[in-house]
């Protein structure tokens, strides 16, 4: 017959492992994050506000949002490792859960993925508004057959243990790329959306390789902006030109042309409210390994600009 206190312990046993349960059937765990998650009540309780948080953030957002939010949640379970990181990785996912909601001049963005590495997507209707989102989509999509920089390294090193003990000809090597995207959002002008992706390759020489990419959106118009938009004439070439070679002397050195053209194209011009900043490759411009920036300020370009982008930037 148990005696009262052994009935207590029990009991609190079973307090203690309810209050501690993880949003799924541990009964049925497979994986061994899963197994993790079940054998310690801290991942455990982890995981059940994930869960929460998780319900809590679809709350509210139309079928196509619930669905980016399912994509997200899904992709961030198989990216999951077991190991030391395991309780960081779930107070990262917690935190973003728990704040997806932005708001950038006054435009709100739904944020689904850690890091700012998949760019965020834009919250309400309109042709714009679908627009960009299927450009963000598109993004996600393409991202998520790539290895993060750390399962790279795991799959590089994998490689190689395996290519020691191949009887493949020598010289063979292994060859695995890691990418990390960061994307930031700015407003340069209400309904002007400039997203950069700042990109880091590492596929294991000597340094990782970083670019950087720009798209902007005008969300009245329901469509990117390239330079027909922007510009009337060719008059903002030889004001890009002046400045570059400007800076780059302030520098003291000089701006070759194929410094000038490598950022005399949208790919390399983030909108910002100062200007155009344009981002080149710092060997290009004889600077050395790094990203070279120079801002273009809109009066250089006052007279080039179409009256219409002018008006949407606030230029008078």
């Amino acid at each position: 017959m148990l005696n009262r206190r052994t009935l207590f312990a029990t009991a609190a046993l079973a307090a203690c492992v309810q209050a501690h349960a993880a949003s799924f059937e541990c009964s049925k765990a497979s994986t061994r994050v899963e197994k993790s998650i079940c054998t310690k009540p801290a991942l455990s309780e982890l995981d059940a506000e994930i869960a929460a948080a998780y319900s809590a953030a679809g709350a509210g957002l139309d079928e196509e949002m619930r669905a980016r939010l399912k994509r997200s949640q899904r992709e961030w379970l198989s990216h999951r490792h077991p190991g030391d990181r395991l309780a960081e990785n779930m107070r990262a996912r917690l935190a973003l859960l728990r704040a997806t909601r932005k708001v950038i001049g006054g435009i709100a963005f739904l944020d689904l993925a850690a890091h700012s590495s998949r760019p965020m997507f834009l919250l309400g209707a309109g042709p714009g508004a679908e627009a960009y989102n299927r450009w963000a989509d598109s993004v996600w999509d393409s991202a998520a057959g790539e290895l993060t920089l750390e399962e790279g390294d795991l799959e590089q090193a994998k490689c190689e243990a395996e290519a020691k003990k191949s009887t493949a000809a020598p010289g063979e090597e292994c060859v695995i790329e890691g990418a990390a995207h960061v994307f930031e959002t700015r407003m340069p002008a209400p309904g002007i959306v400039s997203v950069q992706d700042s990109l880091s390759l590492d596929e294991h020489a000597a340094h990782p390789m970083n670019e950087t990419h720009h798209v902007t959106w005008w969300l009245a118009r329901g469509k990117r902006i390239d330079v027909a938009d922007m510009f009337a004439n060719d008059g903002w070439k030889s004001a890009i030109a002046r400045v570059v070679r400007h800076d780059a002397e302030s520098a003291g050195g000089s701006a070759g042309q194929d410094a000038i053209d490598s950022v005399s194209n949208p790919d390399a011009w983030w909108l910002t409210t100062e200007g155009l900043r344009l981002e080149g490759d710092g060997y290009t411009f004889e600077r050395g390994r790094g990203l070279v920036e120079i801002v273009v300020p809109w009066h250089e370009l006052r007279a080039s600009l179409r009256q219409d982008f002018a008006a949407a930037l606030g230029l008078r």
